[in-house]
């Protein structure tokens, strides 16, 4: 029997989620090697419990109900109690392709999928949700493509996004010139052909 159910939060949820953003970064990401401390934490991400970052979380959360198919949010809660431990979102975006000069502009009829952000609080790791979550957010993503930025020396998930079907591109970046990033992809679903007829 699960601990955790899943569903899609409501827009008045956006502070519970700011919140599990918030507490996520604070005891998954220090790290003295990278130079970075609860303060350094708090100073970056800290601002998304904050009223304005509250109301970009209830605008994500909102987009999820109102275009399902643009905008993917899931949040995780305790069957028997109230709040939220943890969440995925994700939002669909017409693929770019390269074009003269260098500038990109939308692929015809192709989309990709940024998965992001997904956290757990403690209690909810170990439980098999974070699979659940997955499997949900693989459904909607469908044949698309998917990517995801995942800190380097968080190798727990590093090795959870590959077990799913996430491999590096090679492209790496540093978040406020200190958290050191890399990009996973998951290649479109192609999709199953039965065999021709006689």
């Amino acid at each position: 029997m699960h601990r955790h159910r899943i569903d899609t939060p409501h827009p008045d949820e956006a502070a519970a989620l700011a919140d599990v953003h918030l507490r996520t970064w604070l005891e998954t990401y220090p790290n003295a090697d990278a130079g970075i401390d609860a303060a350094w934490i708090t100073e970056h991400i800290g601002p998304v419990t904050a009223p304005p970052g509250v109301a970009r979380w209830r605008a994500v959360i909102a987009d999820a109900r109102d275009r399902p198919d643009r905008t993917f949010c899931r949040a995780v809660r305790p069957v028997d109690g109230d709040g939220v431990a943890g969440f995925l979102c994700g939002l669909r975006e017409p693929a770019a392709e390269g074009t003269p000069g260098g500038t990109r502009r939308p692929a015809p009829g192709s989309h990709v999928v940024t998965l992001g952000p997904m956290y757990l609080l403690p209690e909810a790791r170990d439980h098999g949700v974070g699979g659940r979550l997955m499997t949900d957010f693989l459904g909607w993503t469908g044949a698309d493509p998917a990517r995801l930025w995942v800190t380097s020396y968080n190798e727990a998930a590093v090795r959870f996004y590959a077990r799913h079907g996430f491999r590096p591109t090679g492209e790496r970046e540093w978040w406020h010139g200190r958290l050191p990033n890399l990009r996973m992809a998951r290649a479109p679903r192609v999709p199953t052909v039965g065999p021709a007829g006689p």
